[in-house]
């Protein structure tokens, strides 16, 4: 059995990014968590968790108690300092909203409880820590809003820093993750890791290096001069050290992952009982396995999306079930369900297959979508493709992460969205202006000015970490294009742009006695 689909089936459409009854789009998500964390000012000394004996009360670091950040939540705010502008990014949550974001952020495996880990409910009174993927999160958006790097907080710099997380794209319409088969081949490939992540006793835990650190000497080798402060020659496994290490328990119920590269946790040489007969299996993975690596390891934020794409996984037939478990052809989240993956499928595993790589990868996928494409224009063709694609963009975006140059493609993709909101402001001003209906006139008066507000922000944000004489990205564009943004820029400083000027971003809170489903 390969579970390969049929020609009428089509995948299943994954849900919208919702956050326990209100929907929330992930950009704010990731800045109202990160913005949350920066202002807790976390450190390695964190309260104690009480204990009838005091002997035995616990501290653990980089902690908070849920009732503080609540708290501090009513009033989030951060100022980055841009050069042309400052970048304002406030928020403002009530206490039931605020609750219900940090349980959010909770099921997202951005935050644990670090006396418990199987918990899997969030109260008012619990302790709570950054796990590894919440802080690989912060890292990211520290870095995407411009943020100095000896300016970051102390838990990007500590050995938590240890998870590089596989990146979905999401649409900005319906906030669903974007995919393909070829993306979902991606993704099973890299779960299924470099060698098998096989459970024993003898195993030595993989070495979690600090990627603070490692990305900072990348920083020094590529300048001018070369320099090491020692820093980056610590123990790798530290991190492990501040971490229990559930991925070395040989529990099957749960395991979490701090660091994706090793793949998550296979079974070897098991044997189940199939239609009355024993059969053989030589790799397999529990349905519950695969869910917890998504929901560690990826920016999938809930279980229910990890699940989806087990199902799409199913639908096109890289992977099947080992055991009936469940309804036929769902897949199942449960230490029971069992599923291996389809060997048929060329270049799905890397340790199985001796001939695959990532360059082969990006070859069969271009020869696949270019066999019936005429010659003519490849190049504009061939880019369309690679963005058309989310397996073969996510691939682009690595490539270009390894060069060091990935600002090119988020600074395109995000001028392609700003261009998207361009147009709609266009259209309702049009329609504005065309229409009698004081109402209908009122209306979308009021859309306009809500979509000019954003079309600014956006504007301002591009406009200071893109092309900005004082950004540290530096696009790879025309010189004389450069020279002539630069020109703008300085000719409209002071007539648009003030070192006081603040584009803030607010989202506002329900009131506060509100239920949230």
């Amino acid at each position: 059995m390969t579970g390969a689909k049929s020609d009428t089936t089509r995948p299943p459409k994954l849900k919208g990014f919702l956050a326990n009854g209100f929907e929330i789009n992930e950009q704010n998500f990731v800045a109202a968590f990160s913005i949350l964390i920066i202002q807790l000012k976390l450190t390695a000394e964190r309260p104690r968790k009480k204990h009838i004996l005091p002997q035995l009360s616990k501290s653990h670091a980089y902690s908070f108690k849920v009732s503080e950040a609540v708290s501090v939540m009513d009033n989030l705010g951060l100022k980055i300092d841009l050069g042309i502008i400052d970048n304002v990014l406030s928020f403002s949550f009530g206490t039931d909203l605020a609750l219900s974001l940090l349980k959010k952020f909770f099921a997202g495996h951005l935050l644990h409880d670090p006396c418990s880990r199987t918990e899997a409910t969030l109260h008012s009174h619990s302790l709570v820590q950054i796990t590894p993927k919440g802080v690989a999160v912060l890292h990211n958006f520290c870095k995407s809003v411009g943020m100095k790097r000896q300016d970051m907080p102390e838990v990007v710099r500590s050995d938590f820093n240890t998870m590089k997380l596989f990146e979905f794209d999401r649409s900005s319409s319906t906030r669903r993750a974007l995919y393909s088969k070829y993306l979902n081949h991606i993704l099973i490939s890299e779960m299924l890791g470099p060698l098998p992540n096989v459970w024993s006793p003898e195993a030595i835990p993989r070495p979690t290096p600090n990627l603070y650190e490692k990305e900072e000497l990348e920083y020094h080798l590529g300048s001018d001069h070369v320099m090491f402060s020692g820093s980056a020659a610590k123990s790798a496994a530290t991190a492990n050290q501040k971490h229990a290490q559930p991925v070395s328990s040989p529990s099957d119920s749960h395991v979490q992952y701090y660091e994706s590269v090793s793949g998550m946790r296979l079974f070897r040489d098991k044997v189940f009982a199939s239609k009355g007969k024993d059969l053989y299996v030589e790799y397999s993975f529990s349905g519950k396995a695969f869910v917890q690596w998504l929901c560690d390891c990826t920016t999938l934020y809930s279980a229910s999306e990890a699940v989806e794409f087990g199902q799409l996984m199913l639908h096109y037939g890289l992977i099947f079930p080992v055991t009936q478990f469940g309804d036929a052809g769902t897949f199942t989240n449960h230490r029971d369900a069992y599923y291996t993956w389809n060997e048929l499928e060329e270049n799905l595993c890397r340790w199985s297959s001796a001939t695959r790589t990532s360059k082969d990868l990006r070859k069969s996928a271009f020869v696949e979508n270019e066999d019936s494409e005429p010659a003519k224009n490849h190049k504009k063709d061939v880019f369309k493709k690679l963005l058309a694609d989310p397996g073969i963009r996510h691939l682009f975006r690595s490539h270009l992460e390894k060069e060091k140059c990935s600002e090119n493609i988020n600074a395109f993709l995000q001028l392609k969205e700003f261009q998207s909101v361009k147009r709609k402001l266009s259209s309702l001003m049009k329609h504005h202006n065309k229409t009698d209906d004081p109402l209908k006139k009122e209306r979308l008066l009021v859309a306009a000015e809500k979509l000019s507000s954003k079309c600014l922000g956006m504007a301002s944000y591009l406009c200071s970490r893109y092309f900005s004489p004082d950004s540290t990205c530096n696009l790879n564009i025309d010189f004389g294009l450069q020279q002539e943004i630069n020109r703008v820029i300085a000719l409209n400083e002071r007539q648009f742009f003030s070192r006081n000027t603040a584009f803030r971003w607010r989202f506002c809170s329900l009131p506060q006695n509100t239920n949230h489903a």
